[in-house]
């Protein structure tokens, strides 16, 4: 179990600071694309959703889940050891934009306002 995310904020630091220490995309070939981002990659990486995943509780389905999906929900609250309030979920979906749609090099600043936008603090 990921230990030590019991807050709001503790969920955001955890998976910015995975985010800037990682520096890149989590992208792998599927049907229909050359490169999409992927929860889990090749290399280790991981995007902003599959940092919370616990290898043990990983699956190659879970790619096509979405946060909507209670199956999604559930591996992360089995891999952290608690359930998401729908603020986390919102907070979450906007950490998975900013990881599929923006360059590494621009992920600090998407990260300041995504701290903003839920009164968080962002990470040193």
């Amino acid at each position: 179990m990921i230990a030590g995310i019991k807050t709001t904020q503790d969920l955001f630091n955890f998976v910015a600071r995975h985010l800037l220490k990682q520096n890149e995309q989590c992208l792998a070939r599927v049907v229909g694309s050359d490169n999409a981002c992927v929860y889990f990659g090749r290399n280790g990486l991981r995007c902003a959703i599959g940092c919370l995943i616990e290898p043990d509780h990983y699956y190659e389905s879970l790619e096509f889940e979405g946060l909507a999906d209670s199956v999604l929900l559930d591996v992360i609250r089995e891999s952290i050891g608690r359930y998401l309030n729908s603020t986390e979920v919102y907070m979450l979906k906007s950490l998975q934009r900013l990881h599929d749609h923006y360059s590494p090099e621009n992920w600090r600043k998407q990260l300041t306002q995504i701290a903003i936008t839920y009164d968080l603090e962002m990470v040193a």
